[in-house]
């Protein structure tokens, strides 16, 4: 079981603690302008778009129209799992105007926060005459609306109170928020976003945005970026291609509205199966809600039918990858690989192959081959959940199976992007291969958080603390860099327990950051 990280931030021997949390900013330092300001959790730098707002009094201050400020990071996946909240107080201020308000959310970049340009989720808290005190949810792909909507009452003291700002993008749901800081009264919009929607969604930048201004001086205060658990119970894919007669290439899964690639669009849909007479031919779909690959089981039926597949990669295989190179078999960049050998050479074996950046990190053979390969139906399945991958090929009429079992390390693990998911028929050379039943299915409970942690100084040692779990093993790690370089073990092999754990470490030098992991 592979769990999200928590990290710690060491300076100077004093104690910042991050777990869930990715960037917390409450603006406490010298006055002066936002812009260029580094968070003093995360290291992200802001950018002020006018460059206006002024630090003062511990928090920013804004007498500028349609002021923008952003953060930005790669580390939440598109936007995935994100959660961006700050306090905003109007403190009499005028702010009207079309989008007269104070917007909360996380775009690529293009445009305002509350119209943007490119990708974007943005919540306002509207202060215009209509729908004044309301939070309008708008979601936004390419600058076009995908989905909008309004919160069904207004926020009681929204003029007069500080008031709580909250946008988070989980799973396929979007949930916005306002709460009175002073009462405790709030309002929330939620939308549900089809998985094509969610999947074209690329965000990373996370901020908060003033527009309308007309007079006074607007407050924000409390910025905080949060990863949160982001692996719904389960993501299923399936296709047992029962469809009309036609080509397989741009043909949407009756179930997860994904569509297929077909690299040479002459894999034809016949008699509910997917015929292939071509070399080479590569089908896959792509679905980017499945965080890099990880808790991920491919599977699908393919039955040899008399075909000859030969050549140094014959074979079918199973896989996930970036969608770079034009093979499973021989990814140019990272995936995971098992193919059904039916070359001379490991006839009737599988081979478990993992890449990063096209290069083989990990590889492997099964001990043996499976009886019946080559004359009866094979189903054959692909995962990897935590560092552990694992590819099997079944007979489906005699039982018989085969398999392959490869733990990768952690560092490789992080390095995986995938995406892609899908079959590959390589070395064709007569008659034709039967494909069918595919399926992609994420199981629940695959990246759990670990949860909140704390950090204590006792005399010169550091004591980390963290609600454990007896079925998972942990490791303490550090960097001299938040953003870069290799973590090392600092304590390793952890055996959890159920209930309150911690660990001890003597911290060395003037700078070190600290993660936990479930390894």
């Amino acid at each position: 079981m592979r769990k999200i990280t928590a990290g710690f931030a060491v300076l100077c021997c004093a104690v910042a603690v991050q777990a869930t949390v990715i960037v917390s900013d409450s603006f406490s330092g010298d006055p002066g302008i936002l812009n260029d300001r580094v968070t003093p959790v995360g290291e992200l730098v802001w950018a002020d778009t006018y460059s206006r707002a002024q630090l003062a009094n511990d928090q920013v201050e804004v007498s500028v129209n349609n002021q923008l400020a952003l953060v930005q990071t790669n580390a939440l996946t598109g936007g995935l799992g994100a959660k961006v909240s700050a306090e905003f107080y109007l403190n009499g201020a005028g702010l009207a105007g079309g989008y007269g308000g104070a917007t909360v959310g996380m775009s690529d970049g293009s445009g305002t926060l509350a119209v943007a340009s490119g990708d974007g989720i943005s919540m306002r808290l509207v202060t215009t005459a209509s729908n004044t005190g309301k939070i309008s949810l708008v979601v936004r792909n390419g600058g076009v609306v995908i989905f909008s909507g309004v919160s069904d009452s207004s926020l009681p003291g929204y003029d007069t109170d500080p008031i709580q700002l909250s946008v988070s993008f989980v799973n396929l749901t979007v949930i916005g928020t306002a709460s009175n800081i002073v009462t405790g009264a709030s309002v929330s919009k939620t939308i549900t976003l089809t998985f094509d929607q969610a999947a074209s969604l690329a965000m990373d930048r996370f901020g908060f945005n003033t527009t309308g201004y007309q007079s006074g001086t607007v407050i924000w205060d409390n910025f905080a970026l949060e990863q949160i658990s982001y692996i719904p119970d389960s993501i299923e894919v399936s296709d047992d291609f029962d469809s009309a007669s036609g080509d397989l290439n741009g043909r949407v899964t009756p179930v997860g509205e994904l569509t297929w690639n077909d690299n040479f669009s002459r894999a034809s849909l016949t008699n509910d199966h997917v015929e292939v007479r071509v070399n080479d031919q590569l089908a896959w779909v792509r679905a980017n809600m499945l965080v890099s690959g990880f808790g991920a089981e491919v599977s699908a039926d393919f039955f040899l039918n008399g075909a000859g597949l030969a050549g140094a990669y014959g074979g079918a295989t199973i896989g996930m990858f970036d969608g770079d190179g034009s093979s499973l078999a021989a990814i140019a960049g990272d995936g995971i690989s098992m193919r059904l050998i039916t070359t001379a050479s490991n006839t009737g074996k599988i081979s478990l192959v993992v890449k990063n950046g096209g290069t083989t990190v990990v590889s492997g053979l099964s001990d043996n081959s499976l009886p019946g390969y080559d004359t009866d139906p094979v189903r054959l399945s692909l995962s990897l959940e935590g560092l552990t991958v694992t590819g099997v090929a079944s007979n489906t009429v005699t039982g018989a199976s085969v398999a392959k079992t490869t733990t990768l390390t952690q560092e490789q693990a992080d390095a995986l992007s995938i995406s892609g998911f899908g079959f590959n028929t390589t070395g064709y050379q007569s008659g034709t291969v039967l494909w069918d039943n595919f399926l992609l299915n994420q199981s629940g409970g695959v990246l759990e958080p670990i949860g909140s942690v704390t950090a204590e100084l006792i005399n010169s040692d550091l004591v980390f603390s963290w609600q454990g779990d007896a079925a998972g093993t942990y490791a303490l790690q550090s960097r001299e860099s938040l953003v870069s370089g290799d973590w090392s073990n600092v304590v390793e092999n952890i055996s959890g327990v159920d209930g309150q754990m911690a660990v001890t470490n003597e911290p060395g030098g003037l700078q070190a950051f600290y993660r936990l992991i479930g390894e």
